[in-house]
């Protein structure tokens, strides 16, 4: 569902360089919940929004659902990721007092109309478990709450490839676990692909397997080596 290969991704501050993203690979399948460690400031943040299509690398490949999105024009880069990519933020919506359904169906109402796009949104926020509170503005909800809605505003296309950022930091241990469950119901009830960036790795305890992202690299999960496994397999007989 989506592949990193050497990635670079570099910013300047004042005159020096401040390489973020270092020959970064990655390959996340369908139904996948990974896990995405960095240090705060660490690059987690520009790692999501070049899966999202959002920051476009100077070097290396992002290939989503089959397709490179270098490869693309404009118009197909833009229905691809419209349609098959979801980004969740802490960012609320630009309008103070925009009710959160109307928020949620924004993204559809470029070819629903108004009112079918807002009843998608509320039942995109009932999977989260907060359809009750669809005129709410988003000063009044908790962080717990601005969280799963920012999961059903990206969610409410149905993509492929959901991306989530920090959504964990603020919340106390029965939110933490509320929210991981609710990522795994939905990577095995829809088949989504799942990447939450946290920069507690307390936070992603439960998550199938964890990337860490160090110095612009990107260390994938441990592997058990073949000799462990040989090791293990002649104590057994023996």
């Amino acid at each position: 569902m989506l592949s990193l290969d050497g990635v670079g991704v570099c910013y300047w501050r004042g005159h020096r360089p401040l390489q973020v993203l270092r020959d970064a690979s990655m390959h996340v399948h369908a139904g996948e919940l990974v896990g995405v460690w960095a240090k705060a400031g660490g690059g987690k943040t520009t790692l999501l929004e070049v899966c999202a299509g959002v920051v476009a690398p100077e070097e290396g490949r992002v290939v989503i659902n089959g397709e490179e999105l270098g490869g693309l024009g404009k118009r197909r880069t833009t229905e691809l990721l419209q349609s098959t990519v979801g980004l969740a933020t802490r960012q609320g919506p630009a309008i103070p007092d925009l009710p959160m359904v109307t928020w949620i169906a924004l993204g559809l109402m470029r070819h629903l109309h108004r009112r079918d796009a807002e009843r998608r949104a509320r039942q995109a926020m009932g999977r989260v478990g907060l359809d009750a509170l669809a005129d709410e503005p988003w000063r009044n909800l908790s962080d717990s709450e601005r969280i799963l809605l920012a999961i059903a505003r990206a969610a409410v296309c149905e993509p492929r490839l959901l991306l989530i950022d920090d959504p964990t930091s603020g919340l106390d241990m029965t939110e933490r676990l509320h929210l991981l469950g609710l990522l795994r119901s939905m990577t095995s009830a829809t088949g989504v692909a799942v990447v939450m960036a946290a920069s507690d790795m307390a936070d992603l305890q439960g998550v199938e397997s964890v990337w860490s992202l160090v110095d612009g690299h990107l260390v994938g999960p441990p592997q058990e080596s073949a000799t462990v496994v040989e090791l293990a397999q002649r104590s057994k007989r023996g």
